[in-house]
């Protein structure tokens, strides 16, 4: 397969994270986060980064992404962070 366009994303070593998707199928309930622990190597930005941008750059072009950077803005000016986090 081929593509016009690589988005590179972080590794699980340059990104905190925090697997809240599966938890509820773990067979022993536990909670586990982690820390970034090295810097992202070049362009690389964590998935939520660059789906927020897709949205806001698309947000001309459709009034679903408009209607979701409005809510963005919204939240920024609450003070409210944009982030998984």
């Amino acid at each position: 397969a081929h593509c016009d366009y690589v988005l590179p994303v972080t590794t699980m070593y340059e990104r905190d994270d925090f697997p809240l998707t599966f938890q509820p199928f773990q067979a022993t309930p536990f909670r586990q986060a982690t820390e970034a622990v090295v810097a992202p190597v070049g362009q690389s930005r964590q998935e939520w980064e660059i789906v927020g941008e897709l949205i806001r750059r698309l947000s001309d072009q459709s009034r679903v992404f408009g209607v979701l950077t409005a809510s963005g803005k919204a939240m920024q000016r609450l003070g409210i962070p944009f982030t998984p986090r």
